[in-house]
């Protein structure tokens, strides 16, 4: 053998591919579940109308008239209806921390080890939750996932409102909603599977 054709001892193996070779990546999302944009718009819409008309149409005429009749329309005098309309204006700023999970709205990304929420609005903060921390509630039409388990609100109001409100990703459990409503059973069961509590009572 002619020293030329020698393979020197530091050679690389010609089998070993490059360092450079593209490895696949190992956090891709596994499933997307997006909210259909338009239903979105219009319950912002209808939420913003509501919040504005409870406090400059129903409140603040009353606070500042001390008359019922005030409440707008102002032009109908129907007091028992105006009373009825203040009465839900003050409704609706109580259960408000429920209504403001319209911010919430977005997209919904399994990924191998975590879902995340992307919400629609640049200014909410994207959510994360784990599957080793995932606990999973399957009972009332929505899919709602949580870091721990949900205590009674009566006995942590607290950490009650801030696992649901705060920390909280829902997932509807009707497609009518989203708009590639094909990937949702996907999404389901690879919650289901690796969650690390599921509450179906």
């Amino acid at each position: 053998m002619n020293n030329e054709d020698a393979v020197p001892a530091d050679s690389p193996n010609l089998a070993t591919p490059p360092l450079d070779t593209p490895q696949p990546a190992r956090n891709e999302p596994l499933v997307e579940l997006r909210f259909k944009p338009w239903v979105f718009v219009f319950l912002l819409l209808v939420f913003i109308w509501c919040m504005w008309f409870s406090i400059f149409g129903a409140i603040v005429p009353y606070l500042k008239t001390g008359d019922f009749a005030e409440i707008w329309p102002a032009h109908e005098h129907n007091v028992f209806e105006k009373q009825v309309i203040f009465v839900f204006a003050w409704i609706l700023w109580l259960v408000s921390p429920v209504l403001f999970l319209i911010f919430r709205v977005g997209v919904v990304v399994i990924y191998e080890t975590h879902v995340e929420l992307w919400p629609y609005l640049w200014f909410i903060k994207k959510l994360a939750i784990p599957y080793d921390a995932m606990h999973v509630t399957d009972n009332t039409g929505v899919m709602q996932l949580t870091k721990g388990v949900v205590p009674l609100l009566r006995e942590n109001p607290y950490k009650y409102w801030k696992l649901i409100y705060s920390e909280g990703i829902k997932i509807p459990l009707n497609g009518m909603v989203l708009s590639n409503p094909e990937a949702l059973q996907q999404a389901l069961q690879i919650v289901r599977e690796r969650a690390f509590g599921i509450d179906k009572s």
